[in-house]
This record gives C-alpha cells, sequence and structure tokens, in this order.
C-alpha cells in the first residue's frame, strides 16, 4: 500500500509541475480526478467534538452519554476462542 500511495504521488505531482490533465503510457490513460474525502481526526479531537455537540443540544450527563454511545458503537462482548502457538521446547 505504501508503493501505490507513493508512485500516486509521484504522478500527481508530475501532472501538476507540467499542467497536463494526464499522461499516455504503453496504452493506458493515467488521468488525475479530483476526490473528496475526509480527513482523518485524532481520538482525542473526536472525544472533544463529541462533546461540544452533546453540550450544545444540551445533554446534562455528557460523560455518561459519551460512554453509552461508544458502547452502543462498539456492540456486544462475547467470548470467542483463541489459538495459540507455543514452542513444544518451552514447555
Amino acid at each position: 500500500m505504501k508503493q501505490k500511495k507513493a508512485h500516486e504521488e509521484f504522478v500527481q505531482s508530475y501532472l501538476e509541475e507540467t499542467g497536463q490533465p494526464g499522461v499516455k503510457y504503453q496504452g493506458i490513460a493515467v488521468v488525475a480526478k479530483p476526490k473528496e474525502g475526509r480527513i482523518r481526526k485524532k481520538a482525542s479531537e473526536k472525544h472533544q467534538d463529541m462533546r461540544n455537540v452533546l453540550e450544545d443540544y444540551g445533554v446534562r450527563d455528557i460523560d455518561r452519554a459519551l460512554r453509552e454511545l461508544e458502547n452502543a458503537r462498539l456492540g456486544e462482548m462475547e467470548m470467542r476462542s483463541k489459538i495459540e502457538l507455543t514452542d513444544v521446547g518451552n514447555i
């Protein structure tokens, strides 16, 4: 994935430098198109933004509401089995 991103950045910078909308290479057209996307927030920023929204709506117990929202988002806990590999010589 890192390699793909590096290639995309290289091609995009080349297209920006040359002012071309795209290039052709061995019968394949490579065109840069604008795409809308969200910027990732840090966990602390998400938490603070959620607190602000709940405060704006007049929620009294913000911490409790945040815990309940987090639990609702994550889902229920369940027991699962886990396979562990250990070296027989270390037992």
